[in-house]
């Protein structure tokens, strides 16, 4: 894993676990159920978000161009012409802004009830925090970067991912060379990445932690 992605994800998972210690359980349950619903959506349900997206820009700018009005008194051909000249909002490269909106959405609902939601302090919190930044991290990163979502696994939401396993099957080789083949393994690689930035993540989490009560 690429130590700039491995930075982010650490980074958002420390940010979001520090929310969820200062805003409490109840705020991280909620949060966490609505970026899984979100993140549910975008990775099973992506065309469906993009021609909803598209549909409601397409009869905004139908609205604007007077396109309402042919409909009313009839005039379908005129109406159909006018939406035929307007141009998807998302469409190729730029679907993948359609599923940020979605995310996006879903996090600013959870800024929103950070502000609403007023409990003490809970380590609880932080831990549902921690993966809440794992969660949005998995499903945001390769968005914005236009990477593959399989450097970030994500059980029973992403499918068809494409881990794609060069396993190396050593017969008669000693247990070292058994270990150094597992080792380069991308799966392997890519859960040491992980598990990496959960400790920089949990590091920096009780670091503010402790600044915090101080």
């Amino acid at each position: 894993m690429d130590g700039f992605f491995l930075f982010v994800l650490a980074s958002i998972m420390a940010i979001f676990a520090v929310m969820g210690y200062l805003n409490g359980t109840r705020w991280a349950i909620i949060s966490l159920i609505v970026l899984l619903i979100a993140a549910f959506l975008v990775e099973r349900m992506p065309d469906l978000i993009v021609d909803t997206f598209n549909g409601i820009y397409m009869g905004i700018m139908l609205a604007i161009k007077g396109g309402l009005g042919d409909v009313a008194s009839g005039d379908l051909n005129s109406a159909g012409a006018k939406l035929e000249s307007v141009e998807p909002l998302f469409s190729g490269d730029s679907e993948r802004f359609a599923l940020l909106l979605v995310i996006g959405f879903a996090v600013a609902i959870a800024v929103i009830l950070a502000i609403i939601i007023k409990e003490k302090s809970e380590v609880f919190g932080g831990i549902l925090g921690l993966f809440y930044g794992y969660i949005l991290a998995a499903v945001s990163i390769p968005l914005i970067f236009g990477i593959s979502g399989a450097l970030f696994p994500l059980p029973f939401i992403r499918s068809g991912s494409g881990t794609g396993t060069a396993s190396a099957t050593v017969s008669s080789a000693s247990v070292f060379d058994q270990f150094m083949a597992s080792l380069a393994n991308p799966d392997t690689i890519r859960l040491i990445g992980i598990m990496i930035a959960i400790a920089i993540a949990i590091f920096l989490f009780f670091t503010v932690r402790r600044g915090v009560k101080r």
